[in-house]
């Protein structure tokens, strides 16, 4: 997702702020003079919980402001997750095989332990 600005008061980008908050929210700000007038704009966009915050990127060229909102890849995500659930259940499976070779070799000694020899 891009978001563009047209920032006609100068073509440099002296006043112009673009802020990213812990919160997920993108801060644009911008204070100038054009013809003995002050001027000063804010916009507030809150993102989704699908945006990646930390790639988020600002470029202005030619009066123009051009932010870049990416997207979280989903993809990743969930691989992460399911290899998480397939680690539970691998580590599951090796603490039974631990505990039934602990009994079984606990039943084959008490078994040995009983028998007679004449």
């Amino acid at each position: 997702m891009e978001l563009i600005f047209s920032w006609s008061i100068s073509q440099d980008k002296e006043g112009l702020k673009v802020q990213v908050s812990n919160c997920g929210v993108v801060k644009i700000s911008g204070d100038g003079q054009a013809n003995q007038t002050r001027l000063n704009f804010l916009k507030e966009i809150q993102l989704g919980k699908d945006h990646n915050v930390d790639a988020i990127k600002a470029k202005f060229e030619k009066g123009v402001l051009k932010i870049t909102l990416p997207k979280k890849n989903t993809n990743e995500v969930s691989n992460k997750s399911r290899f998480k659930k397939v680690k539970k259940v691998a580590l599951g499976v090796v603490a039974i095989v631990v505990v039934v070779s602990a009994f079984s070799g606990f039943a084959y000694y008490i078994y040995r332990s009983t028998i007679v020899k004449d």
